[in-house]
């Protein structure tokens, strides 16, 4: 079931099993680089997304050059213990945040902020009561709109 992402739940929740799946890949990626680079994994480094060879950093390869834009089918040799703790440069630090500013100030955008000409909006009515209909609703507005874009396709 899913509860959502809210108050920080989602590396609380979910952390754990997508660092291991990161590191899964990693390793596929490093077995990968080794054999392109004909270098054993012992000897490769791994910064930001590029492999290198750690004796000459010019002998190297991307995560993106190692893919070629295909998706990845390779699966791990041995399923041994798999190192997850590499890599963690966030996760437990304060960063700054760039971005509370706006939000204290109001002046953060957000989905709901974005305004289009012609937007519309709508509600959902739930009735009060089980089987209650609703004596009225002035649609006017929406009718209108959608003849005018009706109209607009015809052109």
């Amino acid at each position: 079931m899913d509860m959502g992402t809210f108050g920080s739940m989602s590396i609380r929740i979910y952390g754990a099993a997508l660092r291991s799946a990161a590191a899964e890949a990693k390793a596929i990626l490093l077995e990968m680089a080794s054999e392109q680079l004909k270098t054993p994994k012992a000897q490769l480094r791994v910064e930001n997304g590029v492999v290198f060879a750690i004796s000459d950093k010019k002998m190297q390869v991307t995560f993106a050059q190692l893919a070629k834009g295909q998706k990845i089918t390779r699966k791990l040799d041995q399923k041994s213990r798999i190192e997850i703790s590499f890599g963690i440069t966030i996760i437990g630090t304060s960063p700054m945040r760039f971005d509370v500013r706006a939000k204290v100030t109001g002046k953060a955008q957000y989905a709901g902020d974005i305004r289009f000409p012609g937007l519309m909006y709508a509600k959902v009515l739930r009735p009060p009561a089980h089987g209650a209909k609703p004596k009225n609703a002035d649609t006017s507005a929406a009718e209108k709109s959608r003849e005018l874009s009706l109209l607009k396709k015809k052109d």
